[in-house]
Order: C-alpha cells, then structure tokens, then sequence
C-alpha cells in the first residue's frame, strides 16, 4: 500500500509540501521494491530531489517518507496528482506492482494573468504612424488589481491614446484593452520594447508579467518586383535594338529608291514602243 500525502487546497505564493509512505500489507517479505513519482507539469521541485528510490519491507512493515518534497505551483487551477507506481517481484518469482490512489486532486487558487502588445504593421516609412494594441486578461480563479505600463521608443513619438492602465480584472477571463498611436522618426530596425504588467490580489499575492517584444523597419518602402535598374534591362536594349536593325535591314531591302519606279518606266516604254509598230 502506497499514500501520498498532500493539501487538498494551496494559493499561489504558498509552497505544497508532499510526503509518501508505505506498508507491506502482505503476509511474505519483499525485496528491492522500486517506487517512482512525478511532478505535474504546473508545479515544479523547489529543490532538486530524486523521485525513484528502492526499498525492501517485511511483511506488516510501514516506511514513512520514501520521498518528501516541496512543490511550487505555476498557475492556478484544479490538479489531479500523478500516482506513485511500485514494482517488484514475489518470492515465487512472480512480478507485481502497486499505485497509490489516482484520484487525489489539489484546488491552487490565484489570479494568472496573460499579457499580449501587437503592433499593426511590420514595415512604415519614416513618418508613417504605427499602432500598438495591449491587452492584459486574468484567466485564474482569483480577482486581481492590475497595473499596466508600456514605454514608447526613443526613436518614436506618441501621438494619441495611453500607454498604461489600473483596473480591477476579475477571475476567469476578465481583461482590458487599450490602444495608442505613434510616430516612427528615425530610419533603421527599431525594437518595439515589452509592456509590464504588476498584479495584486486580496491575499497579497503579487507578480509581474511581460509581454513579447517585437521589431519594426522603418525607412523607404520598396514593392516587392519593383526596381530602379531592372536586371534584364540590358538584354531587353539589345533585343530592341537587334529588333530595330532587323527592321531596317528588311526595309532597306523591300524599299531600294529608284527600284520600283525603274521597272514602272520600263514597262511604259516597252508598251509604248508595241503601239507605235502598231499603228505605223
């Protein structure tokens, strides 16, 4: 028999101590009996411990504190806490294994609060207004005041909107949003720096949060295809001007001066020379 010991409820800030322990309720001894345990994947160890260890027990024997740790939580919620598994092998040679109970749950409360700072374009010219979107959400079980700041770059200006806020965002998905425009002056790869978000709920659990950064370029806007000296510019010269003189080689030949009008006249006076034998 295998138990895990742990607090049904915690809040965020307060640190979960865990402690395991065991008996052999079976009527033979066991020997090298491996236990494994793991930690969810919102909390983490506060200090670095082993969760594997190998024990032997006889029967009717207890061990208390196989493992004992603390566990800081992450994020807010309702948890069910991975079982412990045991193994190990009968004296008729027979394998078997045991798990402590599955089912066990913990409640952490507190607020969690997610940040987010979009800008609405990539690319401006110098001049050009950009605009910036923050919006802070509580997504925990827990009110909490929230305090957002942001800062505008040097190389920018603010033209309109704030750029921070305090209000009151209440639990499970409550959020704000405030927008603002400014104006890129300088020319170059301007980083758009992260907002902070500080928070504080009635338990005086407190934090802060960021959001991502992001990054502009600021400058002469180019369209995609487009160029000053086109890389064919050349060959599309010479085609033309091949073009050209295959055009003129062919009129020269088609249109000889004199040529046309030549055998016009010889005609005339060969049909004049027929009449006159013929009526003198």
């Amino acid at each position: 028999m295998i138990s895990k010991n742990v607090l049904k409820e915690r809040h965020m800030g307060e640190t979960i101590p865990v402690s395991v322990n065991g008996r052999n309720a079976g009527l033979c001894d066991i020997d090298d009996i491996v236990l494994k345990d793991s930690v969810l994947s919102n909390m983490h160890l506060q200090d670095d411990t082993t969760l594997e260890k190998t024990v032997s027990l006889e029967s009717g024997e207890k061990v208390e504190d196989v493992f004992k740790y603390t566990l800081i939580p992450e994020k807010p919620g309702e948890f069910t806490l991975p079982a412990i598994v045991a193994t190990f092998t009968l004296p008729n040679g027979e394998s078997g294994n045991a798990t402590s109970n599955t089912s066990q749950k913990i409640t952490i409360y507190g607020p969690y609060i997610e940040l987010t700072k979009t800008i609405d374009k990539q690319q401006v010219a110098t001049g050009d207004k950009l605009t910036v979107t923050i919006t802070a959400k509580n997504t925990g079980n827990v009110d909490a005041s929230v305090t957002v700041s942001d800062t505008v770059p040097s190389e920018a200006k603010l033209i309109s909107g704030e750029t921070s806020f305090k209000q009151v965002l209440k639990s499970n998905g409550d959020s704000k949003t405030i927008t603002y425009i400014m104006q890129m002056n300088k020319e170059g790869e301007i980083e758009i720096p992260a907002c902070k978000a500080s928070f504080q709920d009635l338990d005086k659990y407190s934090g802060e949060v960021y959001s991502e950064t992001s990054t502009v370029n600021v400058g002469t806007i180019t369209l995609e295809g487009s160029s000053s000296q086109p890389e064919d510019s050349t060959d599309s010269n010479q085609e033309k001007n091949e073009s050209t003189d295959q055009t003129s080689t062919d009129s020269t030949e088609e249109d000889t001066p004199g040529f046309g009008f030549s055998l016009a006249m010889a005609g005339l006076l060969m049909g004049s020379g027929l009449i006159k034998k013929k009526y003198f």
